[in-house]
């Protein structure tokens, strides 16, 4: 048995209707969440879900571990000799010596600062082998055309505009 015409139209129509209400409501959904709240929800999700999987296919080596450290370690020390040295210093319970190699610890904890940051932009230009090798694979698709050169006019022609 076969259904008529006007009735098999009729489901027809009925379904899109739904799957078009269906995604204009994900629409306004997806569309509230990232428009009206200050914190960006699903920007905020998609950010997340970026970086994880970024950290899950592209480890840290244990270099860049080793920089992270030291910088977290060093950021102790500065706020050490930042905030508690200078009234150290003040204090008269010292001796002449003692303040000298304190302030020779904070011109020194001062240099390893621009050190360790020098250290963190190195092991961000080394690269992981998977991520070398994945590069080198993108890098054999074709790539787009160069731009053409631009044009160089000779200096002994004139360029003329013309109101006609």
């Amino acid at each position: 048995m076969s259904c008529p015409k006007n009735t098999y139209l009729t489901t027809r129509i009925n379904t899109i209707g739904y799957i078009l209400g269906l995604f204009l409501i994900l629409g306004i959904l997806f569309y509230s969440l990232t428009s009206f709240t200050g914190n960006n929800l699903f920007g905020n999700l998609m950010t997340y879900v970026r970086d994880t999987s970024s950290d899950f296919f592209f480890p840290k080596t244990e270099k860049e571990i080793l920089v992270e450290n030291l910088d977290t370690k060093h950021g102790i020390l500065e706020k050490f000799f930042s905030e508690s040295a200078p009234k150290i210093l003040e204090s008269g319970n010292l001796s002449k010596k003692e303040k000298e190699s304190l302030i020779n610890a904070m011109s020194a904890s001062i240099e390893t600062s621009s050190t360790i940051k020098s250290l963190e932009t190195i092991t961000a230009g080394d690269k992981s082998i998977t991520k070398t090798i994945i590069e080198k694979a993108l890098n054999l698709l074709p790539q787009t055309a160069p731009p053409p050169d631009p044009i160089h006019i000779p200096p002994q022609c004139r360029l003329e505009c013309s109101n006609q």
